[in-house]
């Protein structure tokens, strides 16, 4: 038996649940990056002027963001963990 063309067999499957897409963990990522860019640029323009204070107010952010990516990439790991072990 078919319908519309499409076996009945077909039809009659309940549709594959889409996965959970976690955007938090994008946000974080692009939030580390931005700050660690910023910093570069900040840093390079305070060696280039001479200003010791930008300069080390970029090393600041590098370093923030640096920080906030390790934080991401602990989080990604903790959450794996805690995934794996659901399944078992």
């Amino acid at each position: 038996m078919t319908f519309s063309g499409i076996p009945v067999s077909v039809v009659n499957e309940p549709v594959p649940e889409e996965p959970e897409v976690n955007t938090m963990g994008f946000d974080e990522k692009a939030d580390a990056m931005k700050d660690k860019v910023s910093g570069k640029v900040k840093e390079g323009a305070g060696k280039a002027t001479g200003d010791s204070r930008t300069e080390a107010e970029g090393k600041g952010e590098n370093l923030k963001g640096k920080a906030k990516e390790g934080l991401t990439d602990a989080k990604d790991k903790a959450k794996g963990f805690g995934d794996s072990l659901k399944n078992d």
